[in-house]
């Protein structure tokens, strides 16, 4: 069930020079032949990555996870894929999980550094955007009590002048 090297050496050339497309079928196509190695899911997983289909490269970090649960690898692609799904709390989840098993991991780290940085920036954002909601609607609410404001004092004036004007009639007789 093992590919040839020459096969392999296909695969990692698809692979690292960018054509995705390419690298997803004979990635596919090797894993048909060999569906216990880590690496191809993984491989996979970073060729749908590349070309932002995070579903299908969440399912093939999974897959690669499930070969081989002590790959990191396939915690970093499953990272990768949530980070892409912008599932970031669940990213980060998951690099820490592969710094506790690997801490050495200079692309676990940095990725947790993006997520944690896109984590604050999103929180940053909706604060903002609660903010900005906030004062639109104590404008909205100024302006309504302005405008009732403005209703009664039209409904009172011709109460006012009804009244004025019988006070005057009343007056002449």
């Amino acid at each position: 069930r093992s590919l040839l090297p020459y096969n392999r050496s296909l695969l990692t050339l698809t692979h690292t020079s960018g054509k995705y497309r390419s690298a997803i079928m004979h990635y596919s196509a090797a894993i048909d032949l060999d569906d216990s190695n880590a690496t191809y899911y993984t491989n996979l997983a970073a060729a749908h990555n590349a070309l932002k289909d995070y579903d299908n490269g969440l399912k093939m970090a999974l897959a690669a996870r499930k070969a081989d649960p002590q790959y990191v690898k396939g915690i970093y692609r499953q990272a990768q894929a949530l980070q892409g799904l912008g599932k970031l709390r669940e990213a980060l989840v998951v690099y820490e999980e592969g710094l506790a098993m690997m801490p050495e991991s200079v692309q676990m780290a940095e990725g947790r550094t993006e997520v944690c940085k896109a984590i604050r920036d999103s929180e940053s954002s909706e604060l903002n955007a609660i903010a900005k909601l906030k004062a639109l609607k104590e404008k909205e609410e100024q302006q309504k009590a302005a405008v009732a404001a403005q209703l009664s004092a039209a409904a009172a004036k011709p109460a006012a002048t009804v009244a004025a004007a019988a006070a005057k009639g009343g007056a002449s007789k």
